[in-house]
């Protein structure tokens, strides 16, 4: 029995040395033979290419419905990425559900495989946060963008929207201060009008002030950043406390008097609009992950007037970068939207802005967003919201003579237009949504 022994013991070793192991096939799904896999892609417009990757005993990249013979037999995986399409303005996504994912083919067989892509209800819009009027949350179709015009929103919907709101990478929506402090609403509940239901509620332990919530933002790990202005804090709660409903406590917690806005520039560093001290506070990626904040990296002031002798400086309320790396921010009181190069981001000091925009006096500045043009959209006066074409993005406006926007869309649900934001962002955005 001593040579079995030696036999069995080398055998072992073997199996448990190799690097990688191959993936043994499930118990009756043998290799050898061939057989026929059937793909079959629907609901994607005509002439957009699907994403679907077949892994086996060999691999096949399927871009539209086919069938595959001489497909080797043995344990097989099918997989499918979301598809964007392309506009102007915002792309359209459709995300796939494949069926079956995974299957034995044997000798002979053929092998049914179905992705079924169902567009995102939030893509191709550009969506805003609404008071006064009959919606909190509303969105306006690409096509409706285009110029100059009366619209009405395409979708209305209502459910205590507040505060701002966020996409993750699916387009659903996260929105501050409803009924709960965090809530997140399926895109499926914006494919058309009417009352929203969120499908996860969170509520901040420790925390019963009010203001709660003002500002978030995702970072590149699908974190979010809750600036809470009446706990003078930025709160951060991890991509795992996301997953569902419930009393959460924040993960860290990020000091900073009277937060507003809130960023994340290419590095992964935060940035927050202290309106207090009337500057952006930076924070880098390594003092996040450090999991303890004690002082901002850097602290930003940008001078409200090109007058060298005049210190006084703009109060920013919201942030957001563009795809040059340039730090963009708004005053609310000043009417000014103003561009800081990627070149001047890295000392603290109190400088000249490279563009200073103004708008006119009855303009309401909130949170703002880059189409993928790089235009830039914002709240305007009551009743409507406008955009600034990417060519005024590099022209200060002259003394006394406000910029007039590219466009402006007025429209009968808009009361008082707010936060703007698109699903997908544009590619080369620092935002968790933007897509490549």
């Amino acid at each position: 029995m001593r040579p079995l022994l030696v036999v069995s013991s080398a055998v072992l070793t073997a199996a448990v040395s190799c690097a990688p192991c191959p993936t043994p096939p499930p118990p009756g799904c043998s290799t050898g033979g061939s057989g026929t896999i059937n793909v079959t892609s629907t609901g994607l417009p005509a002439g957009v290419a699907a994403d679907i990757t077949l892994t086996g005993p060999s691999a096949q990249t399927v871009t539209a419905s086919r069938s595959l013979t001489g497909m080797g037999t043995g344990a097989w995986s099918a997989t499918a990425e979301r598809v964007t399409v392309a506009d102007p303005l915002v792309r359209t996504v459709y995300l796939p559900t494949v069926s079956p994912a995974s299957f034995c083919l044997t000798d002979a067989a053929t092998q049914e495989v179905t992705v079924t892509w169902t567009k995102v209800a939030t893509s191709n819009a550009l969506w805003a946060l609404n008071a006064n009027a009959t919606g909190q949350f509303l969105g306006f179709r690409s096509s409706q963008l285009a110029s100059t015009s009366t619209q009405a929103a395409s979708v209305v919907t209502r459910g205590g929207f507040r505060a701002d709101v966020a996409f993750d990478k699916d387009g659903n929506v996260w929105v501050g201060g409803a009924d709960a402090a965090v809530s997140r609403f399926p895109s499926s509940a914006f494919a058309m009008s009417g009352m929203a239901t969120p499908d996860r509620e969170l509520n901040l332990t420790g925390s019963a002030c009010v203001p709660l919530v003002g500002a978030l933002a995702f970072d590149r790990e699908g974190n979010l950043y809750v600036a809470s202005p009446c706990r003078g804090a930025v709160l951060r709660l991890d991509a795992s406390q996301l997953a569902a409903s419930g009393d959460v406590t924040p993960a860290l917690t990020i000091t900073v008097p009277d937060p507003g806005g809130v960023a994340f520039d290419a590095a992964g560093g935060l940035w927050v609009a202290s309106k207090m001290d009337q500057r952006a506070w930076r924070f880098d990626a390594s003092q996040l992950a450090a999991g303890s904040v004690a002082a901002p990296t850097a602290k930003l002031g940008v001078r409200a007037s090109a007058n060298p002798m005049d210190t006084s400086l703009y109060t920013p309320s919201w942030l957001a970068f563009d795809t040059r790396g340039d730090l963009w921010a708004n005053d609310f009181g000043a009417n000014v939207f103003y561009r800081v190069g990627a070149a001047s981001l890295a000392a603290t000091a109190d400088l000249q802005p490279q563009v200073r925009i103004t708008l006119g006096v009855t303009a309401l500045l909130e949170g703002f967003a880059f189409d993928g043009q790089g235009g830039l959209w914002s709240a305007g006066s009551m009743g409507t919201f406008v955009r600034l074409a990417p060519a005024q993005l590099d022209t200060s406006s002259g003394p006394g003579m406000p910029t007039l926007p590219s466009v402006t869309i007025t429209s009968g649900d808009v009361g008082s237009a707010s936060n703007l934001g698109f699903y997908p962002a544009p590619a080369g955005l620092p935002l968790y949504h933007s897509l490549p």
